[in-house]
């Protein structure tokens, strides 16, 4: 009977504030409001509040008179004062640059002299962001976006055939943004001190080509779906900031360009096997990431 009474005062004086805690009754009589942890064969862990800290200790079973989990509906005692407990970061903001590689052959139309001045703009700079919300400590979805500049240009291009060479200026200014939904497998290491993730994206891209032939201007442009497929190492710097290193794969497929040189737009069919350079590229990367 004194047991039955001593539960029923607890839960008339604690039931508004101590809900959904543990209760441990000694052999002593005296009752602890805890967060039980684990039970083994001889001992009783929990997590229990010593004024206004919270203490972690055990007690052997010999001890225990008896104990009800689940004794209230909530439970007042933090769970990142539980052992073992590691914060899940749910949000991921990267933001990097660095290096881009377009590996594909030249267009074989291409002439030889010209091909030292187009194997240049195989090479560029990307910068990039994103932002992913992750569902759990692994899967995350969120929205990527990336951008790639590959400039070259010549005062002396060589023009024409035998005896019909001229020389003239030839430049192009080669711009690949994408933007679309991504989806993230995250690995944390210990601590959440490092993470190895695999990504994936798909979205529009979108070719632009700022080209001067000689005297002429064109403004050259086309979209494609793109995708985007990346792997990526992140570590701890300071509290929730990573330094990051990625390689990436960025490729759309772009069937049509429109060019206009300020009087004429002339839409023109690419043959399949014509790509432009610069929609499909090797991307390496070094960033920062912001998480909570």
């Amino acid at each position: 009977m004194n047991k039955i009474y001593l539960i029923l005062v607890l839960i008339l004086v604690f039931g508004k504030t101590a809900k959904s805690q543990d209760l441990i009754v000694t052999k002593s009589n005296d009752s602890i409001l805890c967060k039980i942890i684990k039970l083994k064969k001889e001992n009783i862990y929990f997590v229990f509040k010593n004024e206004s800290e919270f203490q972690s200790t055990l007690m052997p079973l010999s001890e225990v008179n008896s104990y009800l989990q689940d004794f209230y509906t909530e439970n007042p005692i933090p769970k990142e004062k539980l052992p073992g407990f590691v914060n899940n970061s749910k949000i991921r903001i990267s933001v990097s640059g660095g290096y881009s590689y377009d590996p594909s052959k030249l267009d074989n139309s291409i002439p030889s002299g010209f091909k030292p001045y187009f194997n240049a703009l195989r090479s560029g700079y990307n910068m990039e962001g994103s932002f992913i919300y992750y569902l759990d400590k692994t899967i995350g979805f969120g929205i990527k976006y990336n951008f790639m500049r590959a400039t070259n240009s010549s005062n002396n291009a060589v023009f024409g055939q035998g005896g019909n060479q001229f020389t003239g200026i030839l430049s192009d200014k080669i711009s690949v943004s994408f933007i679309g939904a991504v989806s993230s497998i995250r690995f944390l290491g210990k601590n959440n001190k490092t993470a190895f993730l695999l990504n994936s994206a798909f979205g529009y891209l979108l070719y632009s080509n700022d080209q001067t032939v000689f005297l002429d201007t064109f403004h050259i442009t086309g979209n494609a779906f793109g995708v985007v497929s990346e792997v990526g190492y992140d570590f701890e710097i300071s509290k929730n900031l990573y330094l990051g290193f990625q390689l990436g794969l960025t490729a759309g497929k772009v069937n049509k360009v429109e060019s206009d040189n300020g009087s004429v737009i002339e839409v023109i069919e690419l043959e399949n096997n014509t790509r432009m350079q610069g929609s499909g590229r090797i991307d390496t990367a070094i960033g920062l990431r912001y998480v909570l």
